[in-house]
């Protein structure tokens, strides 16, 4: 077996653990791929912000590395078989920076009002 198939072979079993509920085999799963999603993150964050979807570094490529991260816990077990991890976590990576997207254009629609201001108080009040 060569090396590169023992590594095949680890992540592999190393998936199928964090697929009964294992973290630390989650991790070692993740970890080959987290260069690449970092790149993946840094060019969408960039192409979101030159579209003004995003605020400059809000949120940063680390930011959304983190919560591609915290998503794919629970929604491991919808990965296909057939779709090879580090696919999956890229295709991840966009659906998490589409929904920051809408999440942050629904933010800028609704209206703000300084809570100093008393006349704007008042009007909700009545």
């Amino acid at each position: 077996m060569t090396e590169a198939a023992g590594s095949i072979t680890e992540l592999n079993d190393a998936w199928n653990a964090a697929l009964r509920g294992d973290r630390e085999a989650f991790r070692a799963a993740m970890t080959p791929y987290l260069g690449e999603l970092l790149r993946a993150a840094r060019h969408e964050v960039r192409y979101r912000v030159a579209l003004g979807d995003f605020e400059p570094n809000d949120p940063t490529a680390e930011g959304l590395v983190g919560e591609v991260l915290i998503r794919a816990w629970p929604e491991r077990h919808n990965r296909p078989p057939s779709v090879r991890l580090g696919v999956w976590l890229l295709a991840l990576s966009y659906r998490v920076a589409r929904e920051l997207t809408r999440r942050e254009a629904r933010l800028r629609r609704m209206p703000t009002e300084a809570l100093e201001d008393p006349d704007a108080a008042r009007t909700h009040l009545r």
